[in-house]
């Protein structure tokens, strides 16, 4: 009987120690449980990593000004020399003994012609009967060059008769030697005689119109 009841004693006390260590167990798990979830709730939540590609991501937008960086560089500046345009007067000089005697030729033959008048500016010189140019003298390149305008006489009658505007082209010629100083003479009286025909044409047109008023004057009295 003592037997007995000193085992039911030991199965009693192992009960209770089992009992004990569950009961442990369940608190210290309920424990561990309560400071996970403090933990999970002070920790900041993570965001998911956005999967790479190898496409280029857009740049987000924040509120904050942009940072701008100035650069600064340094430019050299190139300076070129301004051209210088040499006047008739200093290319007149820089020509040559023959071509200065050509061209001196040339001038005094057109001032020899009645009623010219001379123009002359930094570029060129010329000589003018009235409005017509008998001749203009340049240098070109360290070359005289003299530039007429050659008239029809037929041309020019009709284009006064029909009060046409026309400008004529200019006829270009190099001097280069004593022929081309001869042909440069002819030229310029070419013109001459040109006018001295359009100067006789006028006069013809005009004893015509007055031979015609007189005529009209005589049917009406």
């Amino acid at each position: 009987m003592t037997t007995a009841i000193i085992i039911f004693m030991a199965f009693a006390v192992v009960l209770s120690l089992f009992s004990v260590l569950i009961i442990t167990k369940e608190v210290v798990e309920e424990r561990l449980e309560k400071r996970k979830l403090k933990a999970a709730e002070s920790k900041p939540a993570e965001m998911p990593k956005p999967q790479q590609s190898d496409e280029p991501q857009p740049i987000a937008e924040t509120e904050e000004e942009p940072i701008v960086q100035e650069e600064t560089a340094t430019a050299e500046v190139i300076r070129f020399a301004p051209r210088t345009v040499q006047t008739l007067e200093e290319k007149y000089l820089a020509l040559d003994g023959k071509s200065r005697g050509y061209y001196d030729e040339i001038v005094k033959y057109a001032l020899a012609q009645e009623n010219v008048k001379r123009i002359k500016n930094a570029r060129y010189e010329e000589y003018k009967a009235g409005n017509t140019r008998l001749v203009r003298l340049l240098v070109k390149r360290g070359v005289v060059v003299c530039e007429f305008v050659l008239p029809n006489a037929d041309f020019k009658n009709y284009i006064n008769e029909n009060k046409v505007n026309v400008k004529l082209a200019s006829t270009v010629m190099r001097i280069t030697d004593e022929g081309t100083v001869q042909a440069a003479k002819d030229s310029i009286d070419i013109v001459v005689n040109a006018l001295a025909q359009e100067r006789e044409y006028k006069k013809q047109l005009a004893r015509e119109r007055r031979k015609e008023n007189r005529r009209k004057e005589k049917e009406q009295r």
